[in-house]
């Protein structure tokens, strides 16, 4: 059980990301508008902010959100080398994670 607790801040973003692109398609594009061009923008809260940023806002925040997670399980490592690979690992993945869901899902 320990190993799956560990495993967890890599798994999140790859388990969390199809369910939010079905919550984009269905609603968040509808409130936020699609970020296309901006002159054709157009969504329910009449504001500059779209489906995009809120893309970009969210997997940013559950990147960090995920490596204050790591560094608090880290806390039960032995070996203070052992922390510090294991957060930095979890940071640069899900950053890379991130990274390519930016480039991959966003509305164009």
């Amino acid at each position: 059980m320990k190993k799956i607790l560990y495993a967890l801040p890599y798994l999140i973003i790859p388990v969390f990301t199809p369910i939010y692109n079905i919550l984009d398609r269905k609603f968040f594009v509808e409130i936020f508008g699609c970020g296309c061009v901006p002159i054709a923008q157009t969504n329910m809260l009449n504001i500059g902010y779209n489906a995009n940023d809120l893309r970009m806002t969210i997997f940013s925040v559950l990147t960090l959100i995920l490596t204050a997670w790591g560094y608090r399980l880290s806390r039960r490592f032995g070996n203070y080398s052992d922390r510090i690979v294991y957060c930095v690992s979890i940071f640069v993945i899900n950053v890379i994670l991130t990274v390519c869901i930016y480039q991959k899902f966003m509305w164009a």
